[in-house]
């Protein structure tokens, strides 16, 4: 359940923001094997007689998230040894500050969230996927996610590689006048220090390549703090070292801004009927309830289709104009007024999606079946109006994003066919409150 005196403490200070309060600060070293079955108790311990000969990262910042790959070269100058290897990222609670005015901290658990923050985490020993064991430790007012393994390292030479996806920490604002968010620049920390737990703590080689086309290729900003040598070459930079005391090593730091891009489009989707040359239904209820009121970027007006029962197979044409460049569509599935108008009514749980799209001067039909999440009555949270109690703020859900295809496509027209829904509680009628396309 939402923690309603927070949300409404955050409130006062800023109207409305999304945020992301997790500090990433990743790498990896040996820890004390002792330690992984008491709470509270991981800690990383010296391996003299394994060196650290060279680490190569790599990071890909992408709209929200940013892809590391990480590679190891370690020479055990020993005999063959097993050695508990740990990954922790570390999540820390923390004050923002926006003109002048102190945010009260907020602070997500790993424990108490969906494992969106990192993803796909893969770890692999000399070409082999290795398995690992994840777990959380508490220390105060704070937390580390580990991923532990256990590594068997041959004489001699011994690579590691890492790789996984992981948030930046932002800070988008979103009000209810509208659906539109504003974005905000993000950030992500790497620390270097858990690595000089190999050996004697000197890294001889150290390579950062850091892929910023995604940033580039919006018009964005990208920095790169770091104390190495850096080059640039195309959209890609690179930057190398030499004999790095990583015990004394400061984070690497990469910050990066597109909010430009993305608040563009935002204002394009603000007046999305600018975008649209036609759209009609398959049916509509009596009342105001047509189609055009999919595109008013408004939550207190609604579509809802106008056969018995609950849709099933009622559909939605959009048609663009030649004009548009059309690479986003979302949805604010339901009748979002009130609670009880999103509720007594029916919502889309699956969706299909027929759009014609044009992509490097070919033109072709693209299909796509979508499942869509619900909210529980517990989802309710105030959209900053006088009756902010009778109220669900329930965010856009993207059917389409920029991703999904090359660059250069656009959608020129969409067909929205309702494959099942999540029935409401008076009425069978299913609703979508708005459409949105830039």
């Amino acid at each position: 359940m939402i923690n309603t005196k927070r949300i409404l403490i955050t409130v006062i200070h800023l109207l409305s923001a999304s945020f992301f309060s997790i500090k990433l600060f990743p790498n990896g070293g040996p820890v004390d094997g002792s330690s992984l079955n008491s709470s509270g108790n991981i800690f990383l311990k010296n391996v003299k007689n394994v060196e650290l000969i060279s680490e190569k990262l790599f990071f890909k910042p992408l709209k929200s998230c940013i892809n590391v790959k990480v590679s190891y070269e370690l020479n055990n100058s020993g005999d063959i040894q097993t050695i508990d290897y740990g990954f922790p990222f570390y999540n820390i609670s923390y004050n923002e500050r926006d003109n002048g005015s102190e945010v009260s901290s907020v602070y997500q658990e790993f424990s108490n969230q969906d494992s969106d923050i990192i993803k796909d985490f893969e770890i692999l020993l000399n070409g082999k996927k290795t398995s690992s064991m994840v777990y959380v430790d508490k220390l105060g007012k704070s937390e580390i996610k580990w991923y532990l393994s256990k590594f068997e390292l041959k004489k001699g030479i011994n690579k590691i590689d890492v790789s996984y996806s992981a948030k930046a920490k932002f800070c988008d604002w979103s009000t209810s006048k509208c659906p539109g968010v504003s974005y905000s620049k993000r950030t992500f920390s790497y620390n270097l220090k858990p690595a000089g737990s190999w050996g004697n703590g000197i890294l001889p080689k150290f390579e950062l390549t850091v892929d910023a086309g995604y940033i580039e290729n919006r018009k964005g900003d990208i920095q790169i703090s770091f104390s190495g040598k850096t080059e640039k070459k195309g959209t890609t930079y690179k930057s190398t070292a030499t004999n790095i005391d990583l015990k004394q090593a400061k984070p690497i730091n990469l910050t990066y801004d597109i909010s430009k891009y993305f608040n563009a489009l935002e204002d394009q989707s603000l007046s999305p009927i600018k975008n649209i040359s036609e759209i009609n239904a398959s049916s509509s209820l009596q009342g105001n309830y047509k189609p055009e009121n999919l595109i008013d970027a408004g939550y207190s007006t609604a579509w809802a289709e106008g056969v018995s029962g609950q849709g099933i197979n009622e559909s939605i044409n959009i048609k663009f104009k030649d004009s548009s460049n059309i690479k986003i569509i979302s949805i604010l599935n339901g009748y979002q007024k009130t609670a009880e108008t999103y509720f007594n009514n029916s919502r889309i749980k699956k969706v299909k999606l027929e759009m014609l799209i044009s992509s490097n001067d070919i033109t072709k039909i693209e299909i796509r079946e979508i499942e869509l999440k619900d909210h529980s009555r517990d989802d309710f949270t105030p959209v900053f109006q006088y009756e902010y109690d009778q109220n669900i703020r329930n965010p856009r859900q993207s059917l389409i994003t920029a991703d999904d295809f090359d660059y250069e496509y656009s959608i020129k027209s969409v067909k929205i066919t309702i494959l099942e829904v999540y029935p409401g509680s008076k009425y069978e009628d299913t609703c979508i409150s708005e459409i949105i396309a830039f």
